[in-house]
Order: structure tokens, then C-alpha cells, then sequence
């Protein structure tokens, strides 16, 4: 891919005619027939040479983006990725050059792993974890808290929540 006006991958689930429900909103809805449902998918060996944004998942307070796992994904772009509403996400072998903000933004998800992550937030982040319902965040990088790969978590964040292996 080259050259993307927004995301180069996005996973946003949406209400029809209902405001504010594409990107992260916290209000949970009630569960019906009408409740998207996306899990278990696999994005393997990707390269995007230029996107607004690397990768945009945005689930749903009661119905989370399950399952997804992305290996070997190649990117430059503006931001890098914004992960909202998930749980059991996946993200490994990415290689990744952004020019704002943190590498990887988690909010409000629960199991995320990340494993073998290239690149520098151009804020200094590697990952933000904001969302106090967010749990279970395990990252892999050896070389987090250095120079351009620091890991913050939001006031809001239970203790505990990340786990660094």
C-alpha cells in the first residue's frame, strides 16, 4: 500500500445514524441481533508506505474487537497505532516510523501482547495505556524506558495492569 489518506488498516465498528460511536466512545450500548462481532482474524506480512494513521481498531465497550493479531507489519505514516475497545489483540513484528504521538495507544483493552515492535514514538512513547478497564498488558521489548521507547499509563490505569516480560 501506498500513500493511504487515513488508516492503512481499520477495524472501527459503527452504530448507523448514531454520533460519537465510530472511534472510541466509553458508553456501553445494550447487546443485540444488530451487535457487530469481529474475532479470530490474522493480518500477516503488510507494508503501507505512507498513511494518516499505521492502524485504527476501535470495538465497542460491550462487544470488543476480539482476537486480532497482526505479525509483520511494515508502516510509515502520521500517527501510529490506536487500538480502543479490545481484548486478546496480538501485535508482533512490527516495524513502525510515525511522526506523532506514542508508537501504540491502548484504550480500555484487556490481554494485548506485544512482541518484536521497531520504531520510536515521536513523542518518546513506545506504548500508552489509558482506560481503567483496561488489563492484562504484555509487552516484550527489552529495550522499553529507553530514549524515545518509554511506556506511560494514564492516572485512571489500575496498578498491575502492564506486565513487562
Amino acid at each position: 500500500m501506498k500513500d493511504i489518506i487515513m488508516e492503512a488498516i481499520s477495524f472501527s465498528f459503527f452504530y448507523a445514524n448514531q454520533e460519537g460511536s465510530a472511534r472510541g466512545s466509553d458508553l456501553s450500548q445494550e447487546v443485540s441481533e444488530e451487535t457487530p462481532v469481529f474475532r479470530d482474524i490474522r493480518i500477516s506480512d503488510v507494508v503501507c508506505a505512507g498513511a494518516e494513521t499505521a492502524l485504527l481498531l476501535s470495538g465497542l465497550p460491550e462487544m470488543p474487537l476480539d482476537g486480532l493479531v497482526i505479525q509483520g507489519y511494515t508502516v510509515t505514516a502520521h500517527n501510529g497505532v490506536q487500538c480502543a475497545h479490545a481484548k486478546h489483540l496480538r501485535i508482533a513484528e512490527m516495524t513502525a516510523q510515525i511522526t506523532e504521538g506514542p508508537l501504540i495507544h491502548l484504550h480500555q483493552c484487556k490481554g494485548a501482547e506485544l512482541e518484536a515492535i521497531e520504531g520510536v514514538g515521536a513523542d518518546g512513547r513506545l506504548l500508552m495505556v489509558t482506560g481503567h478497564e483496561s488489563a492484562g498488558i504484555v509487552c516484550r521489548e527489552s529495550d522499553a524506558d529507553t530514549e524515545g521507547r518509554q511506556i506511560s499509563v494514564g492516572p485512571e490505569v489500575r496498578s498491575g495492569v502492564m506486565i513487562r516480560r
